[in-house]
């Protein structure tokens, strides 16, 4: 009887300690699961802001959040993509729950020495008047598969 009682409590201890790992190990897998969610979130949400040289279709009424600057060293060669990138960040970092999209960029290009110099790109941040269309732009990849690389 000793002999299954020791039997028993050990089982009991192995059943606890494996329980307890395994509880951590999901833990930390769904620790990570979120880390990652957040990582997509935040990419759809920086992908949604909406960046054009021009001024939005007369059918879409916005408001004015506010005016943009980004500044770069200029090297000769204009990256349209990589000034757009850094708007979309500055209007979400100045307007998180708001910027829709940034509209009017201008580019431009200060040369002193005539070789290298700075680009300014300025631009308006906006916010659509409706809720149809903020809605549109924030499902536009509801039903994707999204990978946060």
């Amino acid at each position: 009887m000793k002999v299954f009682v020791g039997f028993a409590s050990a089982l009991a201890i192995v059943v606890i300690a494996t329980t307890f790992c395994g509880c951590s190990w999901m833990a930390s897998v769904q620790q990570a699961r979120d880390e990652k969610r957040q990582e997509v979130i935040h990419r759809m949400d920086a992908a949604h802001v909406y960046v054009t040289l021009d001024d939005l279709p007369k059918d879409k009424p916005y408001k004015v959040l506010g005016d943009i600057k980004y500044s770069a060293p200029f090297d000769g060669e204009l990256d349209q993509a990589d000034i757009n990138r850094h708007l979309r960040a500055m209007a979400l970092a100045m307007y998180p729950d708001q910027a829709d999209a940034v509209i009017k960029v201008n580019d431009d290009i200060q040369t002193p020495n005539g070789t290298s110099g700075t680009v300014i790109a300025t631009g308006k941040v906006v916010q659509f008047d409706t809720s149809t269309d903020r809605q549109m732009l924030h499902s536009l990849t509801d039903q994707m598969v999204a990978s946060p690389r």
